[in-house]
């Protein structure tokens, strides 16, 4: 069965007449590879064919599988799974696109979200054309009845008096809000310490002699360290609401203890520490070859937590 939810959601507050939509990062040869043609109106006409780009000979000629209406739209899937590694053209009769299948496609994709996207989203210190060190004063409690976006920031008894500045610098910016969670932090970090594993992820890009990919998540670990409470919970945010919209180095003062510091969630969940005991065992183990000291400082993160 063919998953495409999320698809049509993002898709539901566009205003289009049709669209053929394809993979822009192109398609692994080892995987399925659909592209999907959205439509106001139902299509009577549902081939579709795939040419060569070079050659512009005809190599796969089909018809499109009906998926359902929503949102006022028509969705169809075009399943293009047999192509083999080269570059295409994909031409219905509304539409035509270009896109490729090579077999090292995802290496490309590690490369720029290791260098262009984790890296970019550092808090607390300068990137280069990005912006300046930022947040520098994370982050205060706040009292047990403050608000953001029409909810409590707090839902458990609080471990500390309002007011306690606790220092929790450094992480990633979740979004473009500029707020951090533990949550999706600690998914993000396992995530690409099994990929370091799984795939030997051991490029050196600025020839350090050590992986660019640890060295990230070594900046997201440090973060994590210190969001752990000294009983071994996790605390769960920092956070400032969603008003926000400026550069990230003009959110706050950057000086501790102020009046726009900005809050940090104290409160302790079991899934964010089941999160958080995951990505430490997995980092752990690791950074051993690399960093014993911090291998075992992590290691014992874990076992506190």
């Amino acid at each position: 069965m063919y998953y495409i939810p999320f698809l049509i959601f993002i898709l539901s507050g566009v205003s289009f007449s049709d669209e053929l939509i394809i993979s822009q990062a192109g398609y692994s040869l080892y995987e399925e590879k659909l592209a999907y043609f959205c439509s106001k109106e139902k299509l009577k006409d549902i081939s579709f064919l795939v040419l060569d780009k070079k050659t512009k000979k005809e190599v796969a000629k089909d018809t499109m599988s009906f998926y359902g209406k929503y949102f006022d739209k028509y969705f169809y899937i075009i399943d293009l799974t047999s192509l083999k590694e080269g570059e295409y053209i994909l031409k219905t009769n509304q539409k035509e696109t270009s896109f490729f299948v090579k077999k090292d496609i995802y290496r490309n994709l590690y490369l720029d979200t290791i260098k262009n996207y984790f890296y970019i989203q550092r808090c607390g210190m300068e990137i280069p054309g990005w912006h300046k060190p930022c947040h520098l004063d994370d982050a205060v409690v706040p009292f047990s009845d403050k608000k953001l976006v029409d909810s409590l920031i707090l839902t458990q008894l609080p471990c500390y008096h309002p007011n306690t500045h606790i220092d929790v610098t450094g992480g990633w910016h979740d979004a473009g809000d500029y707020n951090k969670y533990m949550g999706n932090l600690a998914v993000a970090v396992g995530i690409l310490g099994v990929a370091f594993e799984e795939f030997n992820l051991v490029d050196d890009f600025n020839h350090n002699d050590y992986p660019d990919i640890l060295e990230e998540l070594k900046y997201a670990i440090d973060w994590m360290l210190k969001m752990q409470d000294k009983d071994g919970g996790v605390f769960e945010r920092v956070f400032s609401g969603y008003e926000y919209k400026g550069l990230p180095e003009k959110e706050t003062d950057n000086k501790p203890k102020t009046s726009d510091d900005r809050y940090l969630d104290i409160d302790k969940f079991t899934d964010i520490a089941g999160k958080f005991l995951a990505a430490s065992a997995i980092c752990s183990r690791i950074f051993e070859k690399y960093d014993k000291t911090y291998s075992q400082n992590i290691l014992q993160a874990a076992l506190k937590t």
